[in-house]
């Protein structure tokens, strides 16, 4: 008897608990249909604190400048996946990710795009380059010290082709990559054909790459010429490094 009794009561607390768990529940749904937008929160991440647009910017931009604030709207009402298709509509940005806290707060998180080169172009505004080859517009805040790139084969291209620029983007990408080229290759020069140039820091010297290929063979080559040859040389005594022959460096003065 005894242990039927105490079944019951465990089974009325039971009931009752899980009574309390609905109720708590339906009740903070409630509130969440009332509860409305405390403020927005942006963090850019991925760089070195040396950013291509503000918070300020993405906030400006996902509020229409503050003619459509989120701030005071019903968070019902406010879908964080559109929030997101929004922030991604700005050209800087790579990346991002759109959440809501308890205190009402939407937070984003975004990366922009990090610049690999800057394309000078005769015609038309700057652009800089990504690891991709896509081109992002310039920002009011910051320079990067990239190196400018320039030339016929850039005069009508929006973006680089993935698979077709493969070659010019790899390049781009090891000079980048490289401590030493990424001082000291000040320009590149791309033709229509794709036939590169560079100028460099040093002695200021033109060097005629060729063609986008055999990228790593060329650049020792271009090491040798600064570590065994240039040291017996009189400073600034060759104009010209021609190092897309095969197994050759081609000095002229």
């Amino acid at each position: 008897m005894k242990n039927t009794t105490q079944k019951i009561i465990e089974y009325v607390l039971s009931g009752l608990g899980l009574c309390g768990l609905v109720f708590l529940i339906a009740f903070e749904n409630n509130a969440d249909q009332t509860k409305r937008c405390n403020g927005i929160k942006v963090e850019l991440i991925g760089g070195d604190d040396e950013f291509f647009i503000s918070p300020s910017d993405v906030t400006n931009y996902i509020t229409r400048n503050g003619m459509e604030p989120l701030e005071g709207k019903l968070l019902s009402q406010i879908k964080l996946s559109e929030v997101e298709k929004e922030v991604l509509r700005i050209k800087q940005i790579q990346s991002c990710e759109v959440f809501g806290d308890l205190q009402g707060n939407i937070n984003i998180k975004a990366k922009p795009y990090l610049p690999y080169a800057r394309i000078l172009k005769k015609f038309g505004p700057d652009y800089y380059m990504d690891a991709e080859g896509g081109f992002f517009p310039l920002s009011k805040y910051y320079s990067a010290r990239v190196m400018l790139i320039s030339g016929d084969y850039f005069e009508n291209k929006t973006a680089l082709d993935p698979e077709k620029d493969a070659d010019l983007i790899n390049l781009i990408k090891s000079i980048k990559a490289n401590r030493f080229w990424n001082a000291e290759i000040s320009r590149m020069f791309v033709s229509s054909d794709k036939s590169i140039n560079f100028l460099t820091i040093t002695g200021d010297q033109l060097v005629k790459f060729g063609r986008p290929d055999d990228i790593e063979g060329k650049l020792k080559k271009l090491m040798v010429f600064y570590k065994k040859i240039l040291p017996t040389q009189e400073w600034g005594q060759f104009q010209e490094i021609d190092i897309h022959y095969k197994n050759q460096i081609v000095c002229k003065n």
